[in-house]
């Protein structure tokens, strides 16, 4: 888990890991590639010494346990703080249920792919 001042560099900082994966794999393609799933949500957590603890990070959890390796997936809130940041794209969103918690989320993959100037 990492814990960051802002939405935009959470998601800055998820997609430069990605595309550093997909390097290390390009550079060693012996299997099995390394594959990384990752999810992301925006919100107030509690620290609690060198931990933080609470809804928000029991959230970014689940999203994460929902991600396919080698993708980023953020929820709605998320999106909407990163959405006007350049470079950044979305596919499609997807709803689903996370575990232990009420109710449907809307999910967004992140297209980290294509190089991007921040």
């Amino acid at each position: 888990m990492v814990v960051f001042s802002s939405a935009r560099r959470a998601l800055q900082c998820a997609i430069a890991l990605q595309r550093a994966f997909a390097t290390h794999n390009e550079q060693h393609p012996e299997p099995p590639p390394l594959r990384v799933r990752m999810g992301l949500h925006s919100g107030e957590a509690v620290r609690e010494n060198a931990d933080f603890f609470g809804k928000t990070v029991i959230v970014a959890a689940r999203i994460a346990m929902q991600a396919r390796g080698g993708e980023i997936l953020v929820s709605s809130l998320l999106k909407a703080l990163t959405k006007s940041a350049r470079g950044i794209s979305f596919g499609p969103a997807r709803d689903v249920e996370l575990k232990g918690l009420s109710g449907q989320y809307t999910l967004h993959a992140v297209e980290w792919a294509e190089e991007t100037s921040f």
